[in-house]
C-alpha cells in the first residue's frame, strides 16, 4: 500500500493486516507465533508510531492466543527492515534467530537487508526453536490488561478502527 494510504490506517489495522500464524516445535518450546508485514516507502511513518503499535501487538497475541507475535516494518526503496518485538519472549527469540542491534530498550531491532516473511523472517526464528531456544522466565503481565473493544472511531475523519477500553 501507499504509504499515505498506510498512515490513514489504525495499530489494529497495521498489525493485523498482513499477519500470518505458524506453529514451532522444539525440544524447549512449542507454540504458536505470529509474523505481521507491513511495507511501505516510508518506514520511519510507521516507526513513528511504535508506541501504539507496540500497544496493538500485546492485544493481538492475547486475543490471537498466541505465543509470541512480531512486526515486520519494510521498507520497499532501501530493501531494509526493522521488528518490532513486544515482549521479552519476543525479544530474546529475535535475537537469537536475527542478533540484529536493538534499539528502545530491545522493542526495535534492525533487520538489515531481509525483506521476505517467506524466505528470511520465519526460518530463522523456526530454525531457533529446533535448535533449542527456551522463552525466558519472565513476569507475565498479559493477564492485568484491561478488557477493550474494537470499534470504529467517531471522531477519526478517517474511521479507523480503535482499542477502547471498556468502562472507559
Amino acid at each position: 500500500a501507499k504509504s499515505k494510504e498506510l498512515s490513514a490506517l489504525s495499530a489494529h489495522q497495521l498489525v493485523g493486516g498482513d499477519l500470518k500464524e505458524f506453529v514451532v516445535e522444539g525440544s524447549f518450546f512449542s507454540g504458536k507465533l505470529g509474523f505481521a508485514v507491513v511495507e511501505t516507502t516510508d518506514d520511519e511513518a510507521i516507526l513513528s508510531r511504535a508506541a501504539e503499535l507496540l500497544v496493538e501487538i500485546e492485544e493481538m497475541r492475547t486475543d490471537r492466543s498466541l505465543n509470541a507475535i512480531f512486526l515486520a516494518v519494510v521498507n520497499i526503496v532501501s530493501l531494509r527492515s526493522n521488528l518490532l518485538c513486544q515482549g521479552p519472549v519476543e525479544q530474546s527469540l529475535a535475537e537469537v534467530a536475527f542478533s540484529g542491534t536493538t534499539s528502545m530498550e530491545g522493542q526495535l531491532m534492525d533487520l538489515g537487508s531481509r525483506v521476505s516473511r517467506k524466505k528470511e523472517f520465519v526460518p530463522p526464528l523456526t530454525r531457533a526453536v529446533k535448535d533449542g531456544w527456551s522463552a525466558p522466565q519472565a513476569s507475565n503481565t498479559r493477564g492485568m490488561r484491561k478488557k477493550s473493544v474494537l470499534m470504529i472511531d467517531p471522531n477519526d475523519p478517517h474511521g479507523r478502527v480503535a482499542r477502547i477500553e471498556q468502562g472507559a
